[in-house]
């Protein structure tokens, strides 16, 4: 691996251990919560740092929507992970990863400030000349996060002043201030994709024996989802399109979405501290002495660390997959 890339995975680990938990990484159980759709590269270049740099003997490598089930206290979910840049939807049923109805697409709140941008340069009450310059991506995130809904009754709104400076300041409707997540429920994209249709599609590519007992256990995590009104949003437009004469995807039924006991941007880090304080690091943890034989994390994408073949010859350990329960 390029030592660039070293470089850039040891400052801000560093940054985080040294100076902000002001631990010994090496005496310390390590946890690395990821994304089952990480990149195998940067994988393995962390994995260098960890074992080599920090000198950690044995690492936990634990996939995001397992680590967020898991503060459920129960073994089946339908994790919706709303990140920044994209929209993640992954099915965990009695443990197990259901990752062939799994998807992804670029809905996160990159696309909601891009379309809050949009609206406020129109829809402003009293927009100045240059409130594109003025709008910058820190002031835009900023009214989204103070400002921004999810409802089906903008009209009810009261209208928003935010003060941009000392000298300039936009106002707005309630329409405005709740248009700008519609485009997570109604996209218009090329794609026409939607969080909703994402769920059902997902749900539609499951075991039929599974379909219920997953939309009963919807899992909505990652800092998008704050939006305040969301999550409630997403049950109600999952029933009427199930209940819709051309939706064949799923028949009717329930949907229920757990009551979690922290924020939805801080649910896959409350499932890591769950596990890091077990024996799951010892039990399911990868040595520094595998990565020095094999030279690689084992990756649910590489069939070599999937099957018995691979397993008999060491290249493969099948019950720490992260298609499996951890």
């Amino acid at each position: 691996m390029p030592k660039p890339w070293i470089g850039f995975a040891i400052d801000p680990a560093d940054k985080i251990m040294l100076l902000h938990l002001l631990v010994t990484p090496k005496d310390r159980k390590v946890v690395v919560v990821e994304s089952v759709f990480c990149q195998t590269d940067w994988r393995e270049t962390f994995a260098r740092v960890l074992y080599f740099h920090y000198e950690i003997l044995n690492v936990l490598w634990l996939p995001s929507h397992l680590a967020a089930v898991s503060v459920t206290g129960w073994d089946t979910g339908l994790v919706v992970d709303m990140g920044y840049e994209d929209a993640t939807v992954i099915p965990v049923y009695k443990g197990v990863t259901i990752l062939n109805a799994s998807s992804s697409h670029a809905l996160g709140a990159k696309t909601i400030d891009k379309a809050l941008k949009s609206s406020l340069q129109k829809n402003c009450t009293n927009a100045p000349e240059n409130v594109e310059e003025l709008l910058t991506e820190e002031k835009i995130e900023d009214i989204r996060v103070r400002a921004c809904f999810v409802s089906n009754k903008p009209e009810r709104a009261k209208a928003f002043r935010f003060e941009i400076n000392g000298d300039h300041f936009l106002e707005f409707d309630g329409v405005a201030r709740e248009a700008a997540a519609e485009v997570l429920f109604q996209n218009d994209d090329l794609d026409g994709e939607s969080i909703p249709r994402m769920v059902l599609e997902s749900l539609a590519k499951c075991p039929l024996d599974t379909r219920k007992p997953l939309a009963r256990s919807i899992l909505v995590i990652g800092g998008t989802s704050m939006i305040p009104g969301f999550t409630k949003r997403l049950l109600k437009d999952l029933t009427e399109l199930t209940a819709e004469k051309n939706e064949d995807v799923m028949e009717p039924t329930e949907y229920r979405a757990f009551n979690l006991p922290t924020k939805e941007n801080c649910v896959a880090w409350l499932g890591g501290s769950i596990y890091g304080a077990t024996e799951a690091t010892n039990i399911r943890g990868f040595t520094k002495e595998y990565f020095l034989k094999t030279g690689v994390v084992p990756d649910w994408s590489n069939l070599a660390h999937n099957s018995f073949k691979g397993f008999l010859s060491g290249t493969s350990t099948p019950t720490a997959s992260p298609s499996k329960s951890l």
